[in-house]
């Protein structure tokens, strides 16, 4: 008995490992399988820890932007950071559903916004708490900050960045080293193909057969003409035979 239930544990173990293995490849085909994960984006890399940045060392996920965007990072408050975040036209609602929305993509240097290097987006305009020669300072609810494309503040490109779509369409983008936010000019999403109208069904007409008018003879017209003449001629007859026997008694008596 020692013996069985000795071996109870392991095998209930290996069951459960199992299990957890199966769930852990099945979440990374699902993920596979959409193309782009909506589960609390996280990005790695280097953070920008220095005053141009508009959430201090930036946010390593989805989530933590919304921390810092809600609390503050530390060093700067949450007002600044939503002043700056709403003269991008971020409001609150879209940056608290960020770790559902936000996808993974990255921004160059030129001023276009990838996603799965797919073009979503161009023209981009970034800010920055710092003024960089070709910036233009703006002042938003009393905090002050700088704009200007990304050729003026990128050191390197391109830039990973949180992205958030709407209808396959891009909103906006916050980088994930800094913080600092992103606007540009959507690609519109190509058009859903109309299908084909088909021509409507036109039933041929068939030629029409011309009339012909087939003059049949009036035998009864003919008929009553032939017993008319037959009539005359008897008359006729009759009146020059009766003329003739007239005549010709006189004649023989004289």
């Amino acid at each position: 008995m020692k013996y069985i239930s000795y071996l109870k544990k392991p095998i209930k173990f290996k069951i459960v490992k199992t299990i957890s293995f199966i769930a852990l490849i099945s979440s990374f085909f699902i993920i596979l399988s959409n193309g782009i994960s909506y589960a609390d984006v996280s990005i790695g890399g280097s953070y920008n820890c220095d005053s141009n940045a508009v959430i201090y060392c930036g946010a390593s996920s989805a989530s933590a932007l919304v921390t810092k965007y809600t609390n503050g990072d530390g060093l700067n408050s949450a007002s600044s950071i939503q002043n700056i975040f709403n003269y991008f036209g971020i409001n609150s609602s879209q940056i608290n559903s960020m770790p559902q929305t936000a996808v993974l993509g990255y921004v160059t240097r030129s001023g276009n916004v990838f996603i799965n290097n797919q073009l979503v987006a161009t023209n981009a305009i970034t800010g920055g708490r710092d003024f960089i020669p070709g910036s233009t300072a703006q002042t938003f609810n009393g905090t002050t900050f700088f704009i200007r494309p990304p050729t003026v503040s990128f050191l390197t490109t391109p830039l990973p960045a949180y992205v958030v779509m709407n209808n396959n369409q891009f909103q906006f983008a916050i980088l994930s080293s800094c913080g600092n936010p992103i606007k540009a000019t959507p690609i519109p999403p190509p058009p859903v193909p109309t299908p084909p109208v088909a021509p409507p069904i036109v039933t041929p007409t068939p030629p029409s057969t011309p009339s012909r008018t087939t003059v049949l003879p009036n035998t009864g017209a003919n008929y009553l003409v032939t017993i008319a003449i037959f009539f005359i001629s008897t008359i006729s007859g009759y009146l020059v035979f009766k003329f003739y026997l007239n005549h010709k008694t006189s004649l023989d008596i004289n």
